[in-house]
């Protein structure tokens, strides 16, 4: 074997010869399809770990967020809990702040609704 192939020269001209042979097959396009294909799932799956990690933070900033949310909570129980305040004080009618509330409101309702639409084209997607 070892004269065969020094009598055509280096495996370059095998490689020659094999690039020729897939050419005239119409072996190529396919090759370079395929190995597009290897590159396409392998930037999915990059891109469902991105997105794996994007879920963990956005649980942990959650979870952060209740519980910043529920101490801030008790604080202000504590705090109206230790302030006098007169007989018959009812605090229930503060009308300032009115607007932002609403303006929250409004918000949480478009966000709650986007969320409902998400879901609905998530399991048409199943």
């Amino acid at each position: 074997m070892g004269n065969f192939e020094s009598s055509f020269g280096s495996d370059k001209w095998d490689d020659d010869l094999i690039r020729l042979y897939l050419t005239q097959m119409g072996a190529i396009p396919m090759l370079t399809r395929v190995q597009e294909m290897k590159i396409f799932v392998s930037g999915v799956k990059q891109l469902f770990n991105v997105l794996s990690e994007i879920e963990s933070v956005r649980a942990d900033a959650l979870k952060i967020f209740k519980v910043t949310v529920q101490r801030l909570e008790n604080s202000i129980a504590e705090i109206d809990s230790e302030l006098l305040k007169p007989r018959g004080l009812d605090l229930g009618d503060v009308s300032y702040g009115e607007t932002e509330v609403r303006h929250i409101e409004g918000s949480l309702s478009d966000l709650q609704k986007q969320l409902m639409d998400l879901r609905r084209e998530l399991q048409e997607m199943k």
